[in-house]
Parts: structure tokens; C-alpha cells; sequence
């Protein structure tokens, strides 16, 4: 009987011990919110404007990188029929423009083809260096047949919880007058700072103001 109470008691201090693990503050559910709220996207993705192929080549022809992306364009060229590569014979791959592009030059100010605007081009930043704020919006990346899809959190949901939590229901109807008062209500907050658990373990519920349906962006 002893030795059963014993292992009981055991199992209560583990429980309480993995509870006390899974606790989070609601501060750090605030702030989580408030990163994803002031997170600004354009900080993971972006867009910059990288040379045109003609921008560096020989008398501003097209330019290729290397002899080896010149030889495979040429191959698919070479592999149409007769009829076709006579059609388009002035599409031809040609080493004349020379090798060596380089997207991460500027672009030629005086490339009579892009006319020293260069060409888009969006781009993901590096995550991992990315600051507090924007690593928070971030919900994941998923690789797509397109390329590497970034997943964000959704900045409307964090604007609606923030609003609630601040009792902001009579915010005025200019937008730029609700976002400074949503501002300073989280910066008072913040100030204030809060210890209150909010547990995470099975069965348990939250233990403050925060409803549980919202403490999961």
C-alpha cells in the first residue's frame, strides 16, 4: 500500500513538474501578438532590380553566365525542326554579347534595352537573420512547383485580438488615429508588464483574461 502511495505521489510531482514546463506568461503571449502586429513583410520578402542580359554585354548584346548555359541553349535551339529554326534564325543563340552576367551587379545605366532599370526581381530574405518582429510574422515556408512559398501569420487576427485586449471598441473611425491608440494602449501594457500563467498542460485552462482560442496564432 506504501509503495503504491509512493509511486502516486511520484506520478502527481512529475505531472506538476511537466504543467509547470508548459506554462507561458501572458506577456509572452502579448508580445508574441505584437510582433506579428508590427511585423513588416517587406523585411522577408523583397524585391530588387538586377541587371537585363544586355546590360553588361559585349556592345550591349545578350550576355550569358558561363559557356555551359551558352552550349545547353543551344542544344534546345538545335533540337527544333528545320522549319522552325528557319522561322526563327534571328533567335538564335549567339556568343557575341560574351559570358560573365552577374545578377548581383546594378544595372548599366546606359543599356539601351532596359534603359538602366534593370529587371525585377522578388527574393527571400535570410531568416534567420531576420529581426524579432518579422521571425514572428513568419508562419513557415513550403517548397511549391513555383519555388519556395513564405507563410505568414495573418496581421489582421493579431490587430483584432490586440483590439480586444486593449478595449479598444469605441476606437475612432480614422484608421490612423485607431493604430496610434492600439500603439500606446500596448506600450502601457507592455510597461506594466504581467506575470499571470497561462497554462498549456492537458486539461488545464487558461488562466487569464486571454481566451484560448487566441493565444494560437
Amino acid at each position: 500500500m506504501l509503495k503504491k502511495c509512493n509511486i502516486i505521489a511520484e506520478i502527481d510531482r512529475l505531472n506538476q513538474k511537466a504543467t509547470e514546463k508548459a506554462e507561458i506568461t501572458a506577456t509572452e503571449v502579448l508580445d508574441k501578438w505584437v510582433n506579428i502586429f508590427r511585423a513588416d513583410p517587406i523585411d522577408a520578402i523583397k524585391i530588387r532590380r538586377v541587371p537585363c542580359r544586355y546590360c553588361y554585354g559585349a556592345s550591349h548584346l545578350y550576355q550569358w553566365r558561363n559557356e555551359a548555359e551558352f552550349r545547353a541553349a543551344q542544344a534546345r535551339f538545335n533540337a527544333k525542326s528545320d522549319k522552325w529554326k528557319a522561322e526563327h534564325a534571328h533567335e538564335a543563340p549567339s556568343m557575341d554579347g560574351g559570358f560573365g552576367y552577374k545578377r548581383l551587379r546594378p544595372p548599366h545605366p546606359e543599356c539601351p534595352y532596359c534603359e538602366g532599370e534593370g529587371e525585377p526581381e522578388i527574393y527571400i530574405a535570410d531568416l534567420s537573420s531576420l529581426p524579432p518582429q518579422a521571425r514572428a510574422l513568419i508562419k513557415g515556408v513550403k517548397q511549391t512547383q513555383h519555388g519556395i512559398e513564405v507563410l505568414f501569420h495573418d496581421q489582421i487576427k493579431a490587430t483584432e485580438f490586440l483590439s480586444r485586449f486593449t478595449k479598444l471598441e469605441d476606437a475612432p473611425r480614422d484608421p490612423a488615429e485607431s493604430i496610434d491608440r492600439l500603439a500606446a494602449a500596448i506600450a502601457t501594457i507592455q510597461s506594466r508588464g504581467s506575470s499571470a500563467p497561462i497554462k498549456t498542460g492537458q486539461g488545464s485552462q487558461p488562466q487569464s483574461d486571454l481566451e484560448e482560442e487566441d493565444i494560437d496564432p
